[in-house]
């Protein structure tokens, strides 16, 4: 009888072993090293395992949690939604060993590299896959999509899969950059503007970006590019995130809820009257281990002296505003008012207002402040 509970604590302590020993396995985690990347190029796949890989873009962590070293291999599946298939590249790494209790971080570079430890045996496209690869020759980038990248740990002898992860990543290629205002096309003829603090409008299909506004020397020559002129003299660069809620928060980097910026009156040199102004935006995107700058066609435009405006040019300004069309269509040949002149008197709501309130009015139109409901032109 004495000797029976020395039995039960050998029963008790066997059972423990056991249990631990069943849960050990060889863990793994995956991840994406940058969450917002929005291109990726044929380099940085490698298909071809020669080239010169960007950066890195998901990691691997392998964590061998059994009492015993680990001979394995690591298998990549990549595929595409938009084959026929799905699957359009796979391959395994020569086997490897991981020691008992030994973490293991492994990178996309690792992997897809040519001549590393890690690199994938047998790894190209797939021969079903030449839509992705027609798309790829012409561009350089993979097509726009959600690209899996389905990882296995394997044993040596491939027979059993210890632990496997999936990543996503939805490649969108965005490209849409138009410039609304002010001023128009560096290589279009000079618009005036009546607001010393204009409001720079764009269309994008991006979301963050970096405005450019550069003063035109007065000693450059009349042949000189839209991009010579524009690095002359950078007078005010900021960086800018769009984002409705106006959530995103990061240092160095304005956030707005448009894409939209009202040139700022403190901390930026002023706009002069009588100067000309060359600005341009560029998209900012997210790739492997790098960013990619997408630059906007360079508009310009001159700010306007309020002490020299005449009426016709006021007015031919407040009805290119209100998209009236221009003062040749009022007075010119075969218009309505030909044979008229302008009478230089402006009036709201039956009362007479003089030529700076109209130039106001303007400036406030021009600077987004003012928002137009409707308008009619007779």
């Amino acid at each position: 009888m004495s000797h029976q509970p020395f039995y039960r604590l050998i029963l008790i302590l066997t059972l423990l072993a056991c249990i631990g020993t069943a849960g050990a396995q060889v863990k793994l985690d995956a991840w994406l090293l940058n969450k917002d990347i929005k291109v990726l190029f044929l380099s940085d796949f490698n298909f071809t395992g020669n080239a010169a890989m960007s950066g890195d873009f998901f990691q691997l962590q392998l964590t061998n949690q059994t009492p015993s070293d680990q001979s394995i291999r690591v298998r990549l599946e990549v595929g595409w939604d938009g084959g026929e298939d799905g699957k359009i590249a796979e391959g395994i790494t020569r086997p490897f060993l991981l020691q008992m209790g030994e973490i293991r971080m492994i990178r996309s570079s690792d992997l897809l590299g040519g001549h590393h430890t890690y690199s994938l045996e047998d790894y190209a496209i797939d021969s079903d896959a030449e839509l992705l690869k027609d798309k790829i020759l012409k561009t350089g980038k993979v097509p726009s999509g959600v690209y899996s990248f389905r990882f296995q740990i394997m044993s040596e002898s491939m027979d059993s899969v210890l632990d496997e992860r999936q990543i996503d990543i939805l490649i969108t290629n965005p490209t849409t950059l138009y410039l609304q205002s002010p001023g128009a096309s560096a290589e279009l003829e000079l618009q005036s503007i009546f607001s010393p603090y204009p409001l720079f409008r764009w269309i994008s299909d991006m979301n963050r970006f970096r405005l450019i506004v550069a003063e035109k020397l007065d000693d450059v020559h009349d042949q000189a590019a839209p991009d010579e002129i524009i690095q002359d003299r950078v007078i005010f660069e900021k960086e800018l995130i769009v984002d409705p809620t106006l959530s995103q928060v990061e240092n160095g980097v304005e956030t707005v809820v448009a894409p939209a910026y009202t040139y700022p009156s403190v901390g930026a040199p002023a706009l002069q009257a009588g100067k000309t102004y060359y600005w341009q935006v560029h998209g900012l995107v997210n790739s492997a281990g790098q960013q990619i700058e997408l630059p906007s066609e360079i508009w310009a435009f001159r700010v306007a002296d309020l002490t020299q405006a005449s009426t016709s040019r006021v007015l031919a300004t407040l009805l290119s505003s209100l998209q009236c069309g221009n003062l040749e269509s009022f007075f010119g040949p075969g218009s309505p008012l030909e044979g008229y002149e302008p009478t230089g008197i402006f009036m709201i709501n039956g009362q007479p207002i003089s030529l700076q309130a109209v130039q106001q009015i303007l400036a406030k139109i021009q600077s987004g402040e003012y928002q137009l409901v409707d308008t009619t032109c007779e």
